[in-house]
């Protein structure tokens, strides 16, 4: 009885338990209580392979899967193989084309909600990963490290054919074509990290 008490709180959108230094409010205590640990640098949850350290429980259960080989879900459509249940679901959304996320400012949808943050910050021109070297700003901690090879001159993408190397994996399969001769696309994001 308790867990569908529990259960139908979600349905009534009521959060009695608010956050004081965010106002975020949530469902549960419990949840409020995970949602501090942001606030604060504790963070009790550690990995012992790569002691690595969480402030929440579920990062902390999603990291501990890229220690284990086994990727036990698979896709009945190209039998590609997941460890986590919500990757295996993103990725049917590219068999199915669904996009269920969509940008209340262009109306523009996306496989996955990490996809529209990432594109929001287009509209909102925020920037809040900056280069420790140039000063340079970018909009997600991704962007940043691709541009941070610039500086230490990393290639890790190598061509198997040749063994040239690339900094970015859209230059890699652009370089591709030149041996199997088919029309060569654009590297889009060479370009926005260089301007």
């Amino acid at each position: 009885m308790v867990r569908l008490n529990l259960h139908t709180e979600i349905h009534t959108g009521i959060k009695p338990h608010k956050c004081d230094v965010c106002n975020m409010s949530f469902i549960r205590k419990g949840n409020l209580i995970q949602h501090m640990h942001i606030h604060s640098s504790e963070k009790p949850y550690s990995c012992e392979t790569c002691c690595k350290s969480f402030a929440r429980k579920s990062d902390f259960k999603k990291h501990l899967l890229i220690h284990t080989p086994e990727k036990p879900l698979k896709c009945n459509i190209c039998s590609k193989s997941f460890k986590r249940r919500d990757s295996l679901n993103n990725h049917i959304r590219i068999h199915t084309g669904e996009k269920p996320h969509k940008c209340d400012m262009c109306n523009m949808s996306f496989i996955t909600k990490t996809n529209l943050k990432v594109h929001i910050l287009t509209h909102t021109g925020e920037k809040s990963f900056k280069c420790e070297v140039c000063c340079k700003l970018f909009g997600t901690k991704g962007r940043l490290n691709v541009h941070m090879r610039t500086h230490t001159g990393e290639k890790p993408y190598i061509c198997n054919m040749c063994g040239k190397s690339f900094a970015l994996s859209c230059a890699l399969r652009v370089h591709m074509y030149t041996h199997t001769g088919k029309k060569t696309p654009k590297c889009n994001m060479a370009n926005k990290l260089s301007s």
